[in-house]
């Protein structure tokens, strides 16, 4: 500082310090958005001892316990109770993310 002004020489630096800082964190931004999208292409991965069943009729039960209910009326699972009140978007998520996916709503 000369007689208590700043140096023209660091308010220029600091200028362009400023510049570098805003170009990197557009920069920073535009690579996050990429990546963000890609990594949401990526399924969930199994384990290594996870058995494969190409279909629901080709996937085994590894383990049960209990007994299993009876009732007097068809038992609805999981997906149909959701479905019928319209607590899921199925097509919505297997846009995203893939089919065996939904969104609670």
């Amino acid at each position: 500082m000369k007689g208590g002004k700043p140096d023209d020489t660091l308010l220029k630096k600091a200028k362009e310090i400023k510049e570098q800082i805003q170009n990197l964190e557009k920069l920073y931004a535009d690579i996050e958005e990429s990546f963000m999208f890609l990594f949401k292409k990526i399924p969930n991965i199994a384990t290594a001892d996870t058995p494969v069943g190409l279909t629901e009729e080709e996937n085994i039960v590894v383990k049960q316990w209990g007994t299993i209910p009876e009732f007097d009326f068809p038992a609805l699972n999981h997906y149909e109770i959701a479905e019928k009140y319209d607590w899921i978007d199925k097509e919505r998520a297997a846009n995203v993310a893939g089919s065996r996916f939904a969104y609670l709503k």
